[in-house]
């Protein structure tokens, strides 16, 4: 495949090429050494906006992976090629403004042993952000919050919430309480243990939605809408 596309590109068949990748994209759409290729010769031949939209898309990949790093090293260059494209410009912020305290060590750990990896600041990076990394990395860990009313935990098996804990609330009561924080900061420590499982859902993400529509609804009985 990538040997046709460089025989393409030899003889300027520049769309062609495109269109093969791209094809073969649908298929296998998180093969980076094709979106890598596409990418090359979108800038090569200044096509910014579609080199942007596969250097997200690898971003993505590596995020899912684990691999922050990387994945802010690819949203940086499609900024960089579509500076004014506001979705790519807020995950570069997000990205960006998450401290990485640590790297996980490579070698096997003890069991009660804990290791920071993120920490950041809820004005600039929000809460839901903070989920779809540590959902993406697959961590086992605590998400630490304190805020001027208030300081708990939020608890994650394999990326998944498992649990949260604010002054004498736990469960999904904590967990509603968070959804309505506006400010705060924040440190991700990676567990290597499971956490008992409190709260259940299909993903965070139904879970999140549930907690925001009954928050809505609420507000609205109290007229405050």
């Amino acid at each position: 495949m990538l040997l046709d596309v460089e025989l393409l590109v030899k003889y300027r068949f520049i769309d062609r090429a495109i269109s093969t990748l791209e094809y073969a994209l649908q298929f296998y759409p998180k093969n980076v050494a094709l979106r890598e290729k596409l990418c090359e010769i979108c800038i090569d031949n200044n096509l910014v906006e579609k080199a942007a939209e596969h250097l997200v898309a690898l971003s993505t990949i590596y995020a899912e992976n684990g691999d922050l790093e990387q994945a802010n090293s690819y949203l940086v260059q499609a900024k960089a090629l579509s500076p004014h494209a506001s979705s790519i410009v807020a995950r570069v912020e997000a990205l960006r403004r998450v401290a990485v305290r640590s790297r996980i060590a490579a070698e096997p750990q003890p069991q009660d042993q804990s290791i920071k990896v993120l920490a950041g600041d809820l004005s600039s990076i929000s809460l839901f952000d903070v989920i779809q990394i540590i959902e993406n990395s697959r961590l086992n860990c605590v998400l630490n919050i304190e805020s001027d009313k208030s300081v708990g935990q939020i608890y994650f098996n394999s990326g998944q919430i498992a649990d949260a804990r604010i002054e004498d609330l736990c469960g999904n009561a904590a967990f509603r309480q968070f959804c309505q924080l506006e400010g705060g900061r924040f440190e991700v420590e990676r567990s290597f243990v499971e956490f008992k499982q409190t709260i259940t859902a299909p993903n965070n993400t139904n879970l999140i939605l549930d907690m925001l529509r009954e928050i809505d609804e609420e507000r609205r009985d109290r007229g405050l809408f």
